[in-house]
């Protein structure tokens, strides 16, 4: 029975990695399917909500507005220049007039009225054209600051079409979202139902691994993979088809243990011999082996060491001695152990069926 009981141990083992590598693989294809959903379609972008007229124009004026400001910046930086080099000959020139008064009174010749007329307009004209730069200078300087305080009013004029723009952003943002979120929950969501499906009424089916893999697979999909891209009014509909999963669940496994309790009850009404006959001989030994009946699904007890020959909760016989040799014997063994007597009309195959 050992060797019987790690055979099966062995298959159910082999049946479950099955289910497992199957979940798995259907996972890993599925979370690729799931995260690629949002590109069928492009995202939305902030500037196709955009007044298209008003946007063009103000991009038009801010190209104007910014090539004359770069204009005006290199007529300043030239008109800085060009006012350091004025003051340097005004400079240049005062201090060679004043050096040359100095230089004629000092040896006493004398200051001639037309010679110091003559360079003082000289002076003169040196001084106005340093003014002259300087007016251009100012005058360019305030002409750029104005450039710069009508670029930051067109600037202005562009945040408040790009605020304009925001809220039909925002809403084609979220119907988006709701649609990528439907697809995924028209993905994820049927698969669910699948899977109750399968649990109903594929538990008995000799495929039941593989639709245990898919069952495995279809939960992990929609209570795990779909997680990370709720929105924020996805977790209603996440946590809500777990309470309706929970209530339906829980409502079958309590019908299916009164069906079991009742099952059982009816079972234990029958004669002897019909309730042997309806237990598979695979499903006997192994339960026996267990410590338990294969009839009542109760533990097997005895007191004071007592050989256990029958079931205590249903009374079904377990053993019995063989009528050729007197060996105990499992009543479910077609063919006595010891002396190899064939004691019961079935065979194994009988029971196995």
């Amino acid at each position: 029975m050992r060797r019987l009981f790690r055979i099966e141990t062995l298959f159910a083992l082999g049946k479950w990695a099955v289910s497992l590598a199957l979940a798995f693989f259907l996972t890993s294809l599925g979370s690729l399917v799931i995260a690629d959903l949002p590109q069928v379609e492009r995202p939305p972008q902030l500037e196709e909500f955009v007044d298209a007229d008003a946007s063009a124009k103000l991009q038009a004026d801010e190209a104007e507005l910014r090539q004359r400001l770069q204009e005006l910046s290199t007529q300043s930086e030239a008109g800085a220049l060009k006012l350091q080099a004025a003051e340097a000959d005004s400079a240049a020139e005062r201090e060679t007039f004043r050096a040359w008064i100095e230089a004629r009174r000092a040896t006493g010749d004398g200051v001639p009225e037309q010679d110091v007329v003559v360079r003082t307009r000289r002076l003169e004209e040196i001084r106005r054209t340093e003014r002259q730069v300087r007016a251009d200078l100012d005058a360019t300087n305030a002409e750029l600051a104005d450039a710069r305080s009508r670029l930051g009013a067109l600037t202005d004029q562009r945040s408040a079409l790009l605020a304009a723009a925001h809220g039909p952003f925002e809403r084609a943002i979220f119907v988006r979202q709701a649609r990528v979120f439907g697809m995924r929950l028209a993905l994820t969501l049927p698969l669910l139902v699948i899977a109750l499906w399968a649990l109903r009424t594929r538990r008995a089916s000799p495929r039941w691994p593989l639709w245990r893999g898919f069952v495995l697979f279809a939960a992990f999909a929609f209570f795990v993979e779909l997680v990370p891209y709720l929105p924020s009014y996805g977790g209603y509909i996440h946590y809500g088809v777990g309470v309706v999963m929970t209530l339906v669940l829980g409502a079958w496994l309590v019908r299916a243990a009164r069906r079991h309790r009742e099952r059982r009850a009816e079972i234990v009404e029958r004669s002897e011999d019909e309730r042997r006959r309806a237990i598979a001989y695979d499903e006997a030994v192994i339960k026996v082996e267990k410590g338990t009946c294969p009839s009542c699904d109760n533990t097997l007890r005895t007191t004071d060491g007592a050989p256990v020959n029958f079931c205590i909760h249903c009374g079904l016989k377990l053993y019995e001695p063989c009528p050729s040799c007197g060996t105990r014997r499992l009543v479910f063994f077609p063919f006595c152990m010891s002396c190899g007597t064939h004691v019961g009309p079935d065979t194994p195959d009988a029971h196995t069926a």
